[in-house]
């Protein structure tokens, strides 16, 4: 992402007013910075009496690279998704052992 100082702010400088933290140096310079897109996570628990596929990807088609158990305690962060079939309906996990891997929503109940 490009960030430039402002049309208000780069006229101050070249006129050569002072304004707080304003320098003809900084006004005319434009920097980059790295910025992640951030998403929304949710907190989930096993919903499923049954071990539940974690998936290389948001489909069935993909490969089990996992199972979570059906008596795991510890809840499972993931990305926000509702009950419900096609791709949106699947939950990316986001952190721990199973991280980067996906799960059916239908099999999580959201805590």
């Amino acid at each position: 992402m490009r960030v430039t100082v402002g049309a208000a702010a780069a006229a101050v400088a070249l006129s050569g007013l002072s304004a707080p933290g304003v320098t003809t140096a900084n006004a005319a310079t434009t920097t980059s910075e790295n910025v992640t897109s951030q998403v929304a996570v949710c907190r989930y628990a096993v919903g499923s009496h049954k071990k539940i596929p974690v998936r290389s990807g948001p489909g069935k088609k993909y490969t089990v690279h996992g199972w979570i158990s059906p008596k795991r305690k510890a809840p499972l962060f993931g990305t926000c998704a509702t009950r419900g079939k096609g791709k949106k309906h699947w939950v990316k996990i986001v952190q721990g052992k199973f991280k980067g891997g996906w799960v059916w929503r239908n099999h999580l109940d959201r805590i």
